[in-house]
């Protein structure tokens, strides 16, 4: 999987061939369609590894925090950072949704990403921290916010800059969600 995950993140998904994975692999193209049925299902494997990964850092950076706000704050900080912190390269976001399709993208990230920014949402509801009790549109909100913010961000020329502007967007967004 390190392997195609390199070539995939090197490549992108159509210039990455299953011969080019197995000859790196040092595998058969027949052990690979073992464990795959094709080349689009390696490629969603390694979406949802760096899922579970994005969702690891994210929990980790505010499981020390009591305060329920300054958690969400941690956790968008955690989600920008991501790219900047994993030893492993990524396969290229804006790509996914075009090689997995956005329903079978969908899935992965309510499994991982979107399954966080929910509890979020739901603690800032449980606090009476949140105008609104509706945390699955809140949260979806935020979530396509986040990717489409780190996407851009990792696209541009200033990653930084545009991390930190990200940021606070999304801390400007989310707290004119806030109860006063």
């Amino acid at each position: 999987m390190k392997e195609a995950r390199r070539l995939f993140t090197l490549h992108g998904f159509q210039a990455t061939s299953l011969d080019q994975i197995a000859g790196e692999a040092r595998l058969t193209k027949g052990a690979i369609y073992h464990h795959f049925s094709n080349k689009t299902e390696i490629y969603a494997a390694i979406f949802e590894q760096q899922c579970v990964e994005l969702t690891r850092l994210v929990s980790n950076a505010s499981a020390e925090e009591s305060d329920v706000w300054k958690r969400v704050l941690a956790q968008c900080e955690a989600f920008f950072d991501f790219s900047r912190l994993t030893a492993l390269p990524l396969v290229p976001l804006h790509e996914v949704i075009g090689v997995l399709g956005w329903t079978r993208w969908r899935e992965i990230e309510e499994k991982n990403t979107l399954a966080i920014v929910r509890d979020s949402v739901e603690a800032l509801i449980a606090a009476d921290m949140l105008k609104t009790n509706n945390a699955g549109l809140v949260s979806s909100v935020i979530h396509a916010t986040l990717t489409d913010a780190a996407i851009t961000a990792g696209r541009s020329g200033n990653s930084d800059k545009v991390r930190a502007e990200a940021i606070e967007v999304v801390t400007q967004m989310i707290g004119g969600l806030l109860v006063k």
